[in-house]
């Protein structure tokens, strides 16, 4: 019911908003928290203010979102299918709502509970779930708070993508070992005199011991990497080479691929730019853009991961190349998306056929040739 009646219930239900118009009417912390959830799910938003944070800022920069900096008015609700009022002036809330009413457009009011036809939940997000906490707008902090609480019980992407990555990467480890082992077998071999006058095969033990020498420094790659996720959760945000990062991701998902008899390549380019994240959190976004892309993979496909920068901003691609006759099919975006936002990244899935393209809000810098800035020395591996 209205403000004048009991409270208002909602019904939790699921709202694919991918490709609808969304106005949003306000551009300060609140709004800016709206856009970024539309965003997020595929909404194509237009923010009315006369002015808007500096998130918006990016987002309009980006060309993620549309700003019209200026005062509401009824011609904007013309082909918005739903609206957010969330300015800091509740008449101006309450005039937003009135005119969204009076067209049949659902409306959300930031503000008042009691005058929205939809909310907000606080949303805790997995690899392949989605969880929504509701208070019908009334503990909106509580919710959150019970947010949090089920995110410590259920368990964290972190633990589960270091335990996936741990399994390939040790699946790896064993290989090296048992090259290394029938090198070793081989050099002995040859090694062996079978006669006083024989002379040792010196070509074939170089060979074998080139061989052993590339497989230790593949398995000193692997643990390295392997290493630095282990410690990622507690050495949290900081500025790190994305190039670099990608290589190491896809060293750690290569194994992956493998099963699906699909390769995974990474193409970094010079110079090489720096993102603000988490080892965790770029590791779990390569792995995600792996598994969507090898959900329409055929057999034999290439999938490569690039990096590069458009106009200061730096992107990740994810280019699916098929086997010579087989079809090439869209890219879903699925299991990439809990990943966006902890990286502050929107998702572009028209980039081309079989390519999606990651965008980060940041602005680039240049890296510093290191794998990772803040990264743990290697010495740290156990």
């Amino acid at each position: 019911m209205g403000e004048n009646g009991p409270p208002r219930t909602f019904l939790p239900m699921a709202l694919a908003v991918d490709g609808c118009a969304c106005l949003v009417v306000g551009g300060g912390a609140i709004g800016s928290r709206k856009v970024r959830t539309l965003c997020h799910f595929g909404g194509i938003v237009t923010v009315v203010a006369p002015a808007v944070s500096a998130a918006v800022t990016e987002l309009v920069e980006l060309g993620a979102v549309r700003w019209l900096p200026e005062a509401f008015r009824n011609e904007h609700l013309a082909g918005a299918a739903l609206v957010v009022a969330a300015t800091d002036q509740d008449h101006v809330n309450a005039t937003v709502v009135a005119a969204a009413r009076s067209l049949h457009i659902p409306v959300c009011d930031a503000s008042s509970a009691a005058r929205s036809d939809f909310i907000f939940g606080a949303l805790l997000e997995g690899a392949e779930e989605r969880i929504a906490v509701f208070t019908d707008g009334h503990r909106p902090g509580h919710a959150r708070a019970v947010r949090d609480r089920l995110r410590s019980q259920i368990g964290s992407m972190d633990a589960v993508l270091i335990g996936r990555l741990t399994a390939a990467a040790a699946h790896e480890l064993r290989n090296v070992l048992a090259i290394v082992r029938e090198s070793a077998g081989l050099i002995a071999d040859l090694t062996r005199c079978r006669a006083p006058t024989a002379t040792p095969d010196q070509d074939g033990t170089l060979r074998a011991a080139d061989r052993i020498d590339a497989q230790v420094l593949r398995a000193a790659d692997l643990l390295r990497a392997l290493s630095r996720l282990a410690h990622g959760p507690e050495d949290g945000p900081a500025e790190r080479a994305l190039g670099a990062q990608v290589r190491e991701a896809v060293l750690l998902c290569r194994r992956l691929a493998d099963q699906r008899r699909c390769s995974l390549e990474a193409e970094v380019a010079e110079p090489d730019v720096a993102v603000h994240t988490t080892v965790v959190d770029l590791v779990g976004l390569v792995l995600a853009l792996l598994e969507d892309a090898l959900s329409v993979a055929p057999e034999g496909s290439v999938i490569r991961l690039c990096t590069g920068c458009t106009s200061d901003v730096p992107e990740l691609h994810c280019r699916l190349q098929p086997p010579p006759g087989a079809a090439t099919y869209p890219i879903p975006v699925q299991r990439v998306r809990p990943w966006l936002d902890a990286l502050d990244a929107r998702c572009d899935g028209t980039a081309g056929p079989g390519e999606i393209a990651v965008r980060f809000t940041s602005r680039a810098r240049a890296a510093s040739g290191q794998p990772a800035a803040g990264a743990p020395a290697t010495g740290r591996a156990g």
